[in-house]
């Protein structure tokens, strides 16, 4: 899984034996952040109060080094962690700890359900990489029995939190008529807010109450903060069988609610819902 591009930046200061990382205030003897990147990550680091003299890392797990006067490059290049020191030549420093977390996804078919020529392909797929992460964008390939393509883009999940579970559904017209044979997913494309490495997130997925209505969904937050959330609708025929999984989210801000449409799909006897629900909190 290819991860390469920039992540976010830092402002420290070189003017004193330890700064907070961020772009607020600083103070002596803060103690040291500890961020978390996935392998590939980059993040730009930039100082005042010093020029840089040199930059190190404690572990292959991170490359460090100056990029410029003022400036130094991260990367995380392997599963592990690192501490990163960054010395001015005033002759003061800065450390920090870098996790690298390595980009990690189980994926299973949840449902091949075809009705005539109309297939519709169910992905399952849990996120292992111990880290929360916004979305992902790997490739389907749907092929039939004798190997030959039928279907192949790009599937798209959000808001994976480790250990969760996210849906997509691959809708499409076969025109062979061909049976199906077993489809793939490859080429997982992680994505990341940009300095999502300074941010804690915590799942509160059971604090999002959703209420069921004709035509729609009532998603209500019962935290005091911020919430995203993911709503995957599993949609199941009369004899069980999960017909498709529809997509929804929503953002709530405090003690918020909103409203929510759907569209069952033709055959829908029951369905459930799967809530990813995220809150973030700043670590400077």
């Amino acid at each position: 899984m290819k991860f390469r591009r920039i992540m976010g930046s830092l402002v420290l200061a070189l003017s004193l034996v330890a700064g907070v990382v961020g772009t607020g205030a600083t103070k002596a003897e803060a103690k040291t952040q500890t961020y978390t990147l996935l392998k590939g990550e980059k993040i730009t680091v930039s100082v005042w109060g010093s020029a840089i003299k040199s930059v190190s890392s404690s572990s292959g797990a991170v490359k460090a080094k100056k990029s410029g006067s003022y400036k130094a490059t991260i990367t995380a290049k392997k599963g592990g962690s690192a501490k990163v020191v960054i010395r001015g030549k005033n002759g003061k420093s800065l450390s920090y700890k870098i996790k690298v977390k390595v980009p990690k996804f189980n994926y299973t078919v949840k449902s091949v359900y075809v009705s005539g020529n109309q297939v519709k392909v169910t992905y399952e797929v849990i996120n292992k990489s111990g880290v929360y992460i916004d979305s992902i964008k790997p490739m389907y390939h749907i092929n039939d029995m004798s190997g030959s393509e039928l279907k192949s883009d790009t599937a798209y999940f959000y808001r994976l939190l480790p250990g969760k579970k996210a849906y997509y559904t691959v809708s499409f017209y076969n025109s062979t008529g061909a049976s199906i044979g077993v489809p793939t997913l490859s080429g997982f494309k992680c994505s990341r807010g940009y300095n999502a490495f300074k941010y804690k997130y915590s799942n509160v997925a059971s604090k999002v109450a959703i209420t069921e209505k004709s035509g729609g969904l009532t998603v209500k937050n019962k935290t005091s903060k911020s919430v995203d959330a993911s709503i995957d609708i599993l949609y199941y025929d009369a004899s069980g069988q999960l017909i498709e999984v529809s997509q929804r989210s929503a953002y709530l801000t405090s003690k918020g609610s909103t409203t929510i449409s759907t569209y069952p799909p033709t055959g829908a006897a029951r369905s459930e819902m799967v809530v990813r629900a995220v809150t973030s909190k700043y670590l400077g």
